[in-house]
């Protein structure tokens, strides 16, 4: 997961007591005109599409934006010598199933600790074997960087002929979701959630209580709860800047040893996306503290098989 400093904005509130002939004495900063909001397809109903094999198997698969066939490389040794450190592997044979392969020859940066998944264990066992590789991609620092998936089981497995028939089908499938899909505007609370969504992009990014008018629209959002949350996804892809790029969130999650998460959104499908990881628990590719468009691409077709999952009864 990537973590930012989320900048707080200073308002500097004051005037010259003697302005200079080049200034205007009258001026004042020009007015705030909200964006307008993003072009949607038409609505429609949603159709229910043949249901996964696997929901754990279609939730890996929307949360790749990358998986290939092909064979770790690396010494098994050293890979179980190290504890809490990164170790990059070359990928061999690869065949892409799903993205497209980067400029460079394919590698996987690995954490290896003893609770990561896959485990190093695992790891050392697969170099030099074929297998399916779940992965997950960053673009900073000017290269593509590849990590296994996050956060789910099954990102390193043996790459079966009936494994990788599975894969193959559900990525077809979750395809033909995303290809088809259009917002409802009959969802329980669509119209209360897209008022909400107005109200956060006419926040002006001069207004001096900005951080507190945007997080007391964020806590409305929340409070929603589950019924709302197919509208939500329905409305999250939403490029608009916000006003201020802070958000705070209860912290819920069992053992957590502080009260509130804290994130520096960019946009608002970035914070609808973390409102989204809060009510439901689940995740794809962590746009909380922003992204790039590739990563909002990935997280907003994520949400979308997800939310087809939930109005069809199958997730």
């Amino acid at each position: 997961m990537r973590f930012s400093i989320a900048i707080w904005g200073l308002v500097l509130m004051g005037c010259s007591a003697h302005p200079s002939d080049s200034q205007a004495p009258n001026s004042v900063a020009a007015a705030f005109i909200p964006e307008p909001a993003p072009q949607m397809p038409a609505p429609k109903k949603t159709i229910c599409p043949k249901a996964p094999s696997s929901n754990d198997l279609a939730m890996l698969v929307a949360g790749s934006p990358a998986i290939v066939i092909g064979q770790l490389g690396g010494d098994p040794a050293r890979i179980l010598s190290i504890q809490h450190d990164y170790l990059t592997l070359p990928v061999n044979g690869v065949e892409w199933i799903k993205g497209s392969a980067p400029p460079a020859p394919l590698t996987v940066r690995v954490y290896l600790e003893k609770n990561t998944e896959p485990s190093a264990d695992a790891i050392a066992a697969a170099i030099g074997k074929n297998n399916l590789l779940f992965l997950l991609r960053s673009d900073g620092e000017g290269e593509q960087r590849y990590y296994f998936s996050r956060g789910r089981s099954g990102a390193l497995r043996a790459a079966d002929q009936a494994g990788i028939a599975l894969v193959r089908t559900e990525i077809a499938r979750q395809n033909k979701i995303v290809a088809d899909w259009a917002p409802d505007d009959t969802l329980p609370d669509y119209a209360k959630v897209q008022n909400l969504i107005q109200q956060l992009a006419a926040i002006s990014p001069n207004d001096v209580d900005r951080q507190k008018k945007q997080q007391a629209i964020f806590d409305k959002i929340e409070a929603l709860g589950k019924p709302a949350v197919p509208a939500l996804i329905a409305l999250m892809d939403d490029r608009r800047e916000l006003a201020d790029h802070y958000m705070r969130l209860m912290n819920n999650f069992p053992g957590a040893f502080e009260a509130y998460r804290w994130y520096g959104p960019e946009k608002i499908v970035d914070a609808l996306s973390a409102i989204l990881n809060q009510i439901t628990g689940t995740g794809f590719t962590s746009i909380y503290n922003g992204g790039t468009e590739a990563e909002r691409d990935t997280d907003v077709a994520g949400w979308r098989i997800y939310a087809s999952g939930l109005v069809c009864g199958q997730t």
